[in-house]
């Protein structure tokens, strides 16, 4: 047998590691399309339905309620958001904070990267994303169809990215994980935080942070013929009036308003703020301020 030169002997070695290095990115190849992240650009709520949307909900797990789970809902009524809670039957009604229903379309708008993560329903219980696990976020029309429905479940730390699927699709995603500040099914958060809310008053936000603030919302009555504390009321000057029976409670305040409609307010919106029987609490401090204003007076009715 010929003996190779040693320049020969170099080729042949690196022609042997070529032949090698080709035959294992052959074999990788599929195993790493298997295993490459898919995402595409998309949004959780079609820019083009928004104005579709006429009420929204939110439901959470609860195990502290005998359905397991908590839901408010938001309704659209013209210009206006009024809320309900399951924690109260829906039975009390309040204004919306303007602000926090256009972050949350802001944010289901927002065209945002989405990636795969399992494309198998096995997948759903590990990442909390089952019916009865998941946090659901829904968008419905005037039929009460669905616009957009979403179940969000755990989230990754290290991503910063929340787990969730679509009700059309077994396709588990994952999303930056910014949408969570609106999974929340507390009532107190939805809700306008003002004593007098922007719904009644027409203020912008930025002239409402003038305004005093509520406490917690509250699912109670008071007990029948408990005489009120005070009794307060406010008018705007744009023929919108304001009416609050104040009840003391435990060395704070309960408060429960009704309202009237200024002229300008179109049918649905009058509708609204006429139907919205909340309650809520205030501290002695709050009561304080509130009876010092000059714009308040004491009244029987008004």
């Amino acid at each position: 047998m010929r003996k190779l030169s040693a320049r020969q002997g170099i080729l042949l070695f690196y022609l042997i590691d070529a032949v090698l290095l080709l035959v294992l990115v052959i074999s990788f190849a599929p195993l790493s399309r298997k295993n490459s992240v898919r995402s595409e650009q998309t949004a959780l709520l079609n820019p083009n339905r928004a104005g579709d949307v006429s009420s929204i909900t939110i439901s959470v797990p609860d195990e502290s309620v005998a359905t397991g789970r908590t839901t408010v809902t938001l309704q659209r009524h013209g210009t206006l958001w009024s809320g309900t809670s399951s924690l109260s039957e829906d039975s009390y009604r309040w204004p919306a904070d303007a602000q926090s229903v256009a972050n949350l379309f802001t944010a289901a708008q927002k065209i945002t990267t989405v990636y795969t993560k399992a494309d198998d329903v096995s997948a759903w219980k590990p990442l909390g994303i089952e019916d009865a696990d998941a946090a659901v976020l829904s968008f419905w029309d005037e039929r009460h169809s669905i616009v957009s429905q979403l179940f969000f479940g755990g989230s990754d730390a290290l991503t910063r990215r929340i787990f969730f699927r679509t009700w059309t699709k077994t396709t588990a995603y994952e999303i930056d994980d910014s949408i969570s500040s609106y999974l929340s099914a507390d009532e107190s958060f939805w809700a306008d935080p003002f004593v007098y809310p922007q719904a009644l008053t027409g203020a912008d936000r930025a002239a409402s942070e003038s305004f005093l603030r509520r406490g917690l919302l509250l699912n109670i009555a008071p007990r029948e013929g408990l005489p009120e504390t005070n009794v307060l009321a406010r008018d705007f000057g744009n023929g919108a009036l304001a009416r609050f029976r104040i009840y003391e409670k435990d060395g704070s305040y309960v408060v429960i308003p009704s309202f009237s409609a200024g002229p300008a307010s179109g049918s649905a919106e009058r509708s609204m703020l006429e139907s919205l029987n909340y309650r809520y609490s205030i501290s002695a401090w709050t009561y304080e301020r509130w009876l010092s204003e000059e714009t308040v007076s004491k009244v029987n009715d008004y």
